[in-house]
């Protein structure tokens, strides 16, 4: 399973410290959380029974994962 969130400044907290860990319960395996005013994005990995946070790529860099399916985009290509 997949959740991608888009932050806003009023979710920011919530998004980036509470929702990792309630998805985590639920056995979400993957979370990306969407910065677009960086472009930024942070990615979460369930490993065990906790996310545990991963790679953050930002600005012009190329987003590139194989799980959990493969994907590869420049995060700047999204605010456009």
């Amino acid at each position: 399973m997949l959740a991608v969130e888009i932050l806003s400044p009023s979710s920011r907290r919530t998004d980036l410290v509470a929702k990792p860990d309630v998805l985590a319960r639920f056995g979400c395996r993957h979370y990306w959380v969407v910065d677009p005013q960086t472009p930024g994005i942070r990615v979460y990995r369930l490993v065990g029974d906790a996310d545990e946070s991963g790679e953050v790529v930002m600005g012009e860099a190329t987003f590139e994962v194989r799980e959990p399916f493969e994907v590869s985009f420049r995060l700047s290509d999204l605010t456009r």
